[in-house]
């Protein structure tokens, strides 16, 4: 995974010398097992990612407990649903970003392990914005 994370960075780079990106406000997000590799992107590419939205997934077990080296001070917005089998996980997953120094945002759907309603992204869009704007 390391490799594409590394060709996504640069791919990113090289677009934003000829498009108008705002490398301060890169966000990447992810389903499940995608959503992991969000998480493994931030941790990858600390300086080029500013927030991650996570839906119905967690922190890779190799970087749970890693303190040393995780990137801080990031935002993350957590798309979670009571009934997926990794609700407890996600929560842990918040607690450790918390300590960290992470701005949180919460938000619940109902369904079970699945992507989120559009309505949902949208105010996950919408707490980024004003996290943007601070």
């Amino acid at each position: 995974m390391a490799k594409v994370i590394t060709d996504l960075a640069l791919t990113i780079e090289s677009l934003s010398e000829s498009l108008p990106i705002d490398k301060s406000k890169i966000i990447v997000s992810g389903f499940s097992a995608g959503a992991m590799g969000a998480h493994f992107f931030s941790y990858a590419e600390p300086k080029l990612i500013s927030a991650i939205i996570i839906n119905s997934g967690t922190i890779h077990q190799d970087l749970k407990g890693v303190v040393t080296g995780h990137p801080k001070s990031k935002r993350v917005v957590f798309l979670a649903s009571p009934t997926d089998y990794g609700y407890k996980s996600m929560l842990e997953d918040k607690r450790f970003l918390d300590s960290l120094g992470w701005k949180t945002k919460w938000i619940e759907f109902k369904g079970g392990h699945r992507l989120a309603p559009k309505d949902i992204y949208e105010k996950a869009f919408a707490w980024l914005k004003i996290q943007f704007r601070e």
